[in-house]
């Protein structure tokens, strides 16, 4: 008869023994491909081994508390493929953009676990080989790419990995979202811009496009108000409490999402609690109104990147790159085209859209440009040029100074607004 600490025993030395089998698989691919890039019968390898590292960190629900086992053999696939990149992406494109993408399926993971600030920044060992700075990382293979740039490949420093980060694959594929995670990722795309607007223009762009895919992985609504009528008390006090923790931003995912949680009946722990099991199926909310839990994480998503963006359109003023901005504002909808793309109104230059945005994400923010610039300035002056663009192209703009001046937290922001007007002409 086994007993049940032979079992565990021989579990445990069945696991090392697969850990040291895949880690070798990977050495085997890496050097083989760092030596021999066009190697075919190699590359096809690659794919496979992204599936058995993501299964080391989730398996449909995350692992949690991650072994340090998996968590070496995770980096070491990162770093292998951060190697075969490196070999390959002057003589062969194709391996040189499956490698990096195959790292950001990884690095999506990474930045939603559970664990992220843990598992990179505070993992508590007597050493520090387990410790993987994951944004340090990426700021390496960015450096490393903007060094000998190339037209196209240079995935890390181009953003490609923040659709992956918070676009669909975020909102469907994990079980939970970590605020910190998706925060630490927007913050680096943001210093990706501020670098490449000194440096690398040329990024922009592309910087631009994967953001943007990020903001629009999932279809907009507009208004994640949930109605009942009439409403119970439980939920007046909900829409009260509601009201406290708006707008919908990263930085309160985890309030949102538990607040829209006990509306679905489910159970939370927290501030929300209180409203545990006060809803169900025989709530009446209005058909329609009560959002999804991934919509709630799109919204979150979209109004920070919104954020990021405005943030991106004040650096590239500062720095005088309205060739590229001009490239970002017709990237989805060009000159020419007689058909809308189902993007957010921002991206196919809708006016409603574009007063709505100046409103919400660029009225009340707060931020300075390399710690002593004042980034509304330069914002407003990007909204000048964009509002005499539309004029120029014929549109008939809904937006009008005074129309969004009646307020006194946009005085400010309209001065300096009429200030840059002189750009239009």
């Amino acid at each position: 008869m086994i007993s049940k600490s032979s079992v565990f025993s021989f579990s445990i030395k069945s696991h090392k023994h697969y850990m040291d089998k895949l880690k070798a698989r990977i050495d085997v691919v890496r050097e083989g491909l760092v030596s021999n890039p066009l190697d075919v019968d190699l590359e096809t390898t690659v794919n496979e081994l992204m599936l058995e590292v993501r299964y080391l960190i989730s398996d449909e629900k995350w692992i949690n508390p991650l072994p340090i086992s998996n968590w070496l053999v995770i980096i070491h696939f990162i770093l292998s493929m951060n190697e075969v990149s490196a070999a390959a992406r002057k003589n062969n494109r194709s391996l040189n953009f499956s490698v990096q993408r195959s790292a950001f399926q990884i690095l999506g993971y990474i930045f939603n676990h559970p664990q992220y600030t843990e598992l990179c920044d505070k993992w508590e060992t007597n050493g520090k080989d387990n410790v993987f700075n994951v944004i340090q990382m990426m700021y390496s293979e960015a450096e490393r790419q903007n060094d000998t740039p190339l037209l196209f490949g240079d995935l890390y420093s181009e953003g490609d990995w923040i659709s992956g980060v918070m676009g669909l694959t975020a909102l469907w594929s994990f079980d939970s979202l970590n605020q910190d995670g998706l925060m630490s990722a927007l913050n680096l795309w943001e210093s990706f811009v501020a670098h490449s607007a000194k440096s690398n223009p040329e990024r922009i762009p592309r910087l631009y496009e994967n953001v943007k895919d990020a903001a629009t992985s999932n279809l907009y609504r507009g208004d994640r108000t949930p109605y009942i009528h009439p409403e119970p008390e439980a939920f007046k006090s909900w829409r009260k409490m509601f009201k406290d923790i708006q707008p919908f931003r990263i930085s309160s995912l985890k309030q949102h999402e538990d607040a829209f949680k006990v509306l679905h009946g489910g159970s939370v722990e927290g501030d929300w609690a209180i409203f545990n099991g006060a809803f169900g199926e025989d709530s009446q909310f209005l058909a329609g109104s009560l959002a999804t839990i991934e919509d709630v994480r799109s919204e979150c998503i979209q109004g920070s990147v919104f954020d990021s963006i405005a943030y991106m359109y004040g650096v590239c003023a500062f720095h005088d790159l309205w060739k590229e901005l001009r490239e970002c504002w017709y990237m989805s909808q060009p000159e020419d085209a007689d058909a809308t793309w189902c993007d957010h109104g921002l991206f196919t230059r809708d006016l409603q859209a574009f007063t709505s945005w100046i409103s919400e994400h660029i009225v009340a923010m707060e931020r300075s440009l390399y710690e002593r610039h004042d980034l509304k300035v330069h914002i407003a002056a990007v909204c000048a040029v964009l509002i005499g663009d539309m004029i120029n192209t014929g549109g008939q703009p809904s937006f009008k100074f005074a129309t969004i001046a009646n307020s006194e937290k946009h005085e400010r922001f309209i001065c300096q607004l009429q200030s840059k007007t002189k750009i239009i002409n």
